[in-house]
């Protein structure tokens, strides 16, 4: 439903990106109003697959209980045009209830991806596993459940394309 929840002020972003020649995407958060909360440029370099993006510590933090609308908007030849290719969908923070905030305790666990996902923290549940994921790459058990939790989305197909950090 394009809609997701985070706990962290400056949340990190998934968006998938299939080989192109677009050299870099933009990217743009607003509040409900359509006030712009952070934007910026970001250069692809020649990526494809699942990118990671994570608001810096110059962007203002996102207010709890408060819903932002982000954007990729992919920019070809230093331009954006009305049929850009783009993705969008909406975040909101919300405060780890108390369980979930002993779970984070512990750091990156599949304990923390479990608490995370039964409390519907899309974005958190994410970003941990692709934490573990690259802390233990050989680890076929995390592997079998960033597909799973893909295919839950429908997002199967891409799966096993490579996460890249931008």
């Amino acid at each position: 439903n394009h809609h997701g929840r985070t706990v962290e002020a400056r949340p990190t972003f998934f968006v998938y990106i299939p080989k192109n020649s677009i050299g870099q995407v933009f990217f743009s958060l607003q509040d409900e109003e359509r006030n712009s909360h952070y934007q910026t440029s970001i250069d692809l370099a020649g990526q494809e697959g699942i990118v990671s993006f994570t608001l810096p510590d110059d962007a203002p933090p996102l207010e709890a209980n408060k819903n932002y609308e982000w954007y990729f908007v992919m920019v070809e030849g230093n331009k954006m045009r009305p049929d850009s290719a783009s993705v969008s969908g909406w975040i909101k923070r919300v405060e780890p209830s108390e369980g979930l905030a002993k779970s984070q305790q512990s750091g990156a666990t599949m304990a923390l991806v479990e608490s995370y996902a039964q409390e519907g923290i899309w974005y958190d549940t994410l970003e941990t596993l692709v934490e573990l994921k690259r802390l233990r790459p050989s680890d076929l058990t995390l592997n079998t459940e960033w597909g799973d939790l893909l295919a839950q989305v429908g997002l199967k197909p891409i799966a096993a394309n490579p996460i890249v950090p931008l």
